[in-house]
């Protein structure tokens, strides 16, 4: 963040504005390094989901390299951690994409009285036009069964299959988790909460 000059009590003026109002040239000419790093953005972004990951690991590195000669370039610091963004689409992609799927399988089960056998299945009956793909790695979103019911659920960022050990949200920073929905059978559903659990007594000191 930049510092505030003191130069009057009520002046917003940051060291920023100060050195580009006099001194223009110095941001202008590091415009086309700029240029150059957005067209790169551009071209990445027109990617599929799953082929940005490694492209992106690529061009941050780069960034990192430039703003660390001397002198850095101030306009690309804040460009710093552009992965982030897209590690939040993936997340984001990956539930649209299963709550869809979810709702074509309860759509399923109203009509037949039990869960599709595969997702294939949902496409055979028009329920989807096709299986979406998971934006982590670019397979079909993973179907799974349980004991209680079905899980459709992306990898997730750790880009492993944890067999449908899903979170409904999942932080950026957890991994080790698929991203998905679980829909319970019928019979599990409406069940009154479970007993709460007792917490251990602190000993008195």
């Amino acid at each position: 963040m930049w510092s505030r000059l003191s130069r009057a009590p009520n002046d917003p003026t940051t060291i920023q504005e100060w050195w580009s109002d006099r001194f223009p040239s110095a941001i202008v000419k590091r415009y086309p390094e700029l240029l150059r790093y957005m067209n790169r953005r551009v071209e990445i972004a027109k990617l599929p989901t799953h082929e940005r990951e490694v492209k992106l690991q690529e061009l941050e590195g780069y960034l990192s390299k430039e703003y660390r000669k001397k002198p850095p370039n101030p306009l690309l610091a804040h460009m710093l951690g552009i992965r982030t963004f897209h590690q939040h689409e993936c997340q984001s992609q990956a539930l649209l994409r299963s709550a869809a799927v979810a709702l074509a399988c309860e759509r399923y089960r109203l009509t037949h009285q039990e869960w599709p056998a595969s997702l294939e299945v949902l496409v055979r009956k028009k329920l989807l036009d096709a299986v979406p793909l998971d934006p982590i790695d670019g397979q079909s979103l993973r179907y799974r069964r349980t004991k209680e019911g079905i899980v459709v659920y992306s990898i997730g960022l750790g880009e492993k299959d944890n067999l449908a050990h899903v979170r409904s949200y999942v932080t950026q920073f957890e991994l080790g988790l698929d991203i998905g929905f679980r829909l319970w059978d019928e019979w599990n559903r409406r069940r009154p909460p479970l007993p709460p659990i007792a917490l251990p007594e602190k000993e008195e000191r």
